[in-house]
């Protein structure tokens, strides 16, 4: 039994649709995927029904894009399971604000150096809640003005410094952790040392805020992964594992189940789940 836990769709920055994300998941020996489309559920009970049809377990889930304000770190947390959801509505709502004001003032920034237009970049963003970076660099690939989404194009209008970049404001980080538990789901840090040092996951476990660690992604930096999995175990953390996966909108080949959660960490994430419902 085996799972790629953090998968994105169209209704965030993924290329692939609901059934096709879970179409190719099956082909490529999924028994459980989880849905973790950024800021929005939207997705999570269509594809349910369609998981049921192709023989594929969906995990319900959600990532949220977060910023210890304090030290200045920046997380992604993945809540699954959330018994309500309801109540991480306001959070999902607010980031989805921040999102669609950045996208829409990049998509402006860079209308004024390339003659792509409102109209080709919601091709691609159409059944997004916002206009991600992706989508105005695959309008600028239809235009001929670069062979992919991530390449010098992209660092030079939208990267770290790019010319048109506009920077969102992030939601608090333990706000998020406690929002999560409000909500009867089970908090885990995604890809924990992509964005931040190891040291701020030993602070989430230390104090109880997560109940999972990514430990096995291609996002994690490969010297920390043997004290990810130490970590994991020496806080009893769920150990979870995926492949962050956006189809063609990535900057390099990461297909479903290039990284996978085991039997040990699908068991212990329902278990966990069921514990939360009983108390």
């Amino acid at each position: 039994m085996i799972g790629d836990l953090h998968c994105h769709t169209r209704m965030s920055d993924g290329s692939l649709g609901i059934e096709e994300l879970i179409t190719y998941a099956k082909r490529a020996g999924m028994d459980f995927i989880a849905i973790t489309d950024h800021d929005t559920m939207a997705a999570v009970d269509r594809a349910a029904v369609l998981g049921k049809r192709h023989g594929v377990h969906v995990i319900p889930g959600v990532e949220f894009s977060c910023r210890e304000h304090k030290s200045g770190y920046k997380a992604h947390i993945i809540c699954y399971l959330p018994r309500f959801q309801g109540r991480l509505e306001g959070a999902c709502s607010k980031m989805l604000g921040e999102r669609i004001r950045a996208g829409n003032q990049e998509l402006q920034n860079v209308m004024k150096l390339y003659p792509v237009t409102t109209e080709l970049v919601s091709k691609y963003s159409s059944h997004s809640r916002a206009i991600y970076r992706q989508h105005i660099m695959h309008a600028l690939m239809e235009l001929g003005y670069t062979d992919k989404i991530f390449g010098e194009l992209y660092e030079d209008i939208l990267g770290k410094n790019g010319r048109c970049r506009v920077e969102k404001q992030y939601l608090e980080l333990h706000d998020i952790t406690e929002l999560i538990h409000q909500a009867g789901g089970i908090c885990c840090l995604a890809h924990p040392t992509q964005y931040a040092p190891i040291d701020l996951a030993v602070q989430l476990a230390e104090s109880g805020e997560i109940d999972a660690l990514e430990v096995d992604s291609r996002n994690n930096k490969p010297e920390t992964m043997d004290e990810l999995a130490q970590l994991a175990k020496q806080y009893k953390l769920i150990r979870t594992g995926g492949s962050d996966f956006h189809g063609f909108y990535t900057s390099r080949p990461e297909p479903i189940g290039t990284c996978i959660t085991k039997t040990e960490g699908i068991t212990a994430l329902f278990a966990a789940a069921n514990n939360l419902r009983r108390e």
